[in-house]
């Protein structure tokens, strides 16, 4: 998969600015063009009342002093990208419809964006405008996190959320992009989720055996489905296998590696709704102390 076009998002906060370094470090590393976007609603007091401009400017000069500003933010910010950085004000609609359509339109293949900016919404609550991105974009959402500060894209241990689904094998050739030039190790992880209730499995012997027969097999088979699906294309890559609740794996693992990159689906562990709030690839998001690549699959299956 090639990455040719880049969009990147803005609404001037310095919670968006945390993604510049690393939407410009990408475009430079896979030879991609950048466009910086600003997307506004129409001119409405209750719009400026929001962002307590009221007074502040007068409504025919509006769409003029967004244009001013998103031209200063690329002057200040992106002069290293010459020729391959354009800038596009949307305006007239909803932020995120606008975004979505243009990213269909000018055929976009990457997405970067903050955690949070455009509304001021706090880190947890991930915010309104990103979900909507992430959960209708057809290109692949980078989000990377406003609390941390981040100098560019270098990712030395990449995380991967698996569970072999015809879905999460979607991320692979993106994945396999971002990480040929980088000399990265990648850590493929399946999460055994509890077959059955503790309280039921430990009142019934026979539950607790067929629990214990299903864990001894799961390595054997898992292995063989890695080295099938993934090793030749990733082979500085690893399985790692964890039994537990799959968020809390991924969160505490990423933590316990030291990831600097997590790679996940949309869809997948079949049973993932297609919404982020109390979804796995949501909490995630929410939670995680690095960037995070958001594969979407059109496609989904639900085998």
């Amino acid at each position: 998969m090639k990455i040719n076009k880049i969009l990147l998002t803005t609404d001037f906060s310095e919670a968006a600015k945390k993604a510049y370094p690393v939407a410009i470090d990408i475009a430079k590393k896979q030879g991609a063009s950048l466009t910086l976007v600003h997307a506004a609603e129409k001119f409405s007091i209750a719009t400026l009342f929001s962002q307590g401009r009221v007074g502040a400017l007068d409504i025919n000069n509006y769409e003029d002093e967004l244009k001013d500003k998103l031209a200063q933010e690329a002057d200040s910010n992106f002069n290293s990208l010459g020729d391959s950085l354009d800038k596009k004000l949307l305006i007239g609609g909803y932020p995120a419809e606008m975004v979505r359509d243009f990213i269909e339109r000018e055929g976009i293949d990457l997405v970067v964006t903050s955690t949070h900016g455009w509304t001021g919404v706090p880190h947890v609550v991930l915010g309104s405008f990103t979900e909507k991105i992430i959960l209708t974009s057809t290109a692949p959402v980078l989000t990377v996190p406003a609390a941390k500060t981040i100098e560019g894209f270098d990712p030395q241990k990449i995380l991967v959320p698996f569970d072999f689904s015809p879905n999460a094998k979607e991320l692979l050739p993106l994945l396999q992009t971002l990480t040929k030039e980088e000399n990265s190790e990648t850590h493929f992880l399946y999460v055994l989720e509890p077959l059955v209730d503790y309280w039921v499995e430990s009142s019934n012997p026979v539950l607790s055996e067929i629990h214990d027969e299903a864990l001894q097999a799961a390595p054997t088979v898992l292995n063989k489905k890695f080295n099938e699906t993934c090793s030749e294309d990733f082979p500085n890559a690893k399985l790692i296998i964890k039994e537990g609740l799959i968020p809390e794996e991924i969160l505490d693992y990423s933590k316990d590696l030291g990831s600097d990159l997590i790679v996940q689906s949309t869809q997948g562990w079949s049973g993932w709704s297609f919404s982020l709030l109390g979804s796995v690839s949501g909490e995630v998001l929410r939670m995680a102390q690095c960037p995070v690549l958001t594969v979407r699959n059109l496609n989904p299956s639900e085998d």
